[in-house]
């Protein structure tokens, strides 16, 4: 995913849906220079759409903005599983797969299909067993890297 930037995060408090989407707005306003408010708001008003709550303990929120920024990708793992967001097939998210992307994406069409091929990737269900078994967001970036087979621009 070389066109495509990942910032990783390890949390290991307990959070509620909401404090987990305050922790993300926080992280992704401070590495994007947006402000924390609007991500906040773009994080609800999709997940008010349908829930990005997918299997094995993955979610996809989303955040969407007027913004000149490239598309990123944000993912965190959690030590403990949110007992308030239930996947589809039971499971509590514990992993965060948190897209950040402009609501004009002409321009970053490398981006956009990074985004496209990472998410073929993550329909896959061995992919989906390896990620549910991580304990570190770096080992879900290990693990898509490798799917993927080439490296990503990670901090």
């Amino acid at each position: 995913m070389k066109n495509l930037r990942i910032e990783s995060f390890d949390l290991s408090s307990t959070y509620s849906k909401n404090e987990v989407f305050e922790v993300i707005a926080e992280q992704v306003g401070l590495k994007t220079s947006t402000e924390k408010s609007i991500i906040l708001n773009s994080l609800h008003q999709r997940e008010n759409l349908a829930d990005t709550a997918l299997i094995k303990g993955v979610a996809i929120p989303h955040i969407v903005i007027d913004t000149n920024k490239k598309p990123q990708l944000f993912i965190f793992k959690l030590l403990n599983p949110i007992q308030d967001w239930i996947c589809l097939d039971g499971t509590y998210v514990d992993t965060l797969i948190s897209i950040f992307c402009p609501k004009n994406i002409s321009g970053y069409k490398k981006e956009i299909i990074e985004l496209k091929k990472l998410f073929i990737t993550l329909s896959n269900e061995d992919i989906e067993d390896k990620i549910s078994r991580t304990s570190t967001s770096q080992e879900i970036i290990a693990i898509l890297s490798e799917e993927r087979g080439d490296s990503i621009d990670r901090n």
